[in-house]
């Protein structure tokens, strides 16, 4: 994905991949990250995460769309985690389960030594890989 891109593109690429997608520059290197949490934080108004009760959106469900509409049109850099949290390559698997519990995302991206996005890992990905692993050492 391209930070030039419209929010409302990567949205169904988000969706299709699930977690999150990488956003590149011309030459492959990572320059931010767009997570499903950052999409819905561009079109729900910033002091609602503040806010424990949010009920009252469902009925003014028609500024809730307006908001989307508006958000559509955004570029993927106006909303993108810059400098994101990243693996490597090379990165165990255990490595990758520590910064997912403890800084708590839902996918990373993973680059090469010259910081080239090569993939994106999901948490779900690197928990079946782990319950995988400790199946075949039972087994």
């Amino acid at each position: 994905m391209r930070a030039s891109d419209r929010l409302v593109d990567a949205a169904g690429r988000i969706a299709a991949a699930g977690g999150g997608l990488a956003v590149a520059d011309s030459e492959g290197r990572l320059v931010g990250f767009l997570s499903e949490r950052d999409v819905i934080g561009a079109i729900f108004p910033p002091y609602l995460k503040e806010l424990h009760h949010t009920g009252f959106l469902t009925k003014d469900f028609a500024s809730l769309l307006r908001r989307a509409a508006d958000a559509a049109e955004l570029r993927v850099d106006s909303v993108m985690v810059r400098d994101p949290e990243t693996l490597r390559a090379t990165d165990s698997e255990s490595h990758a389960a520590e910064i997912f519990l403890h800084q708590a995302p839902d996918a990373l991206p993973v680059t090469d030594s010259d910081g080239r996005v090569r993939g994106v890992v999901r948490i779900a990905d690197v928990a079946q890989s782990l319950l995988e692993a400790c199946g075949a050492l039972r087994g």
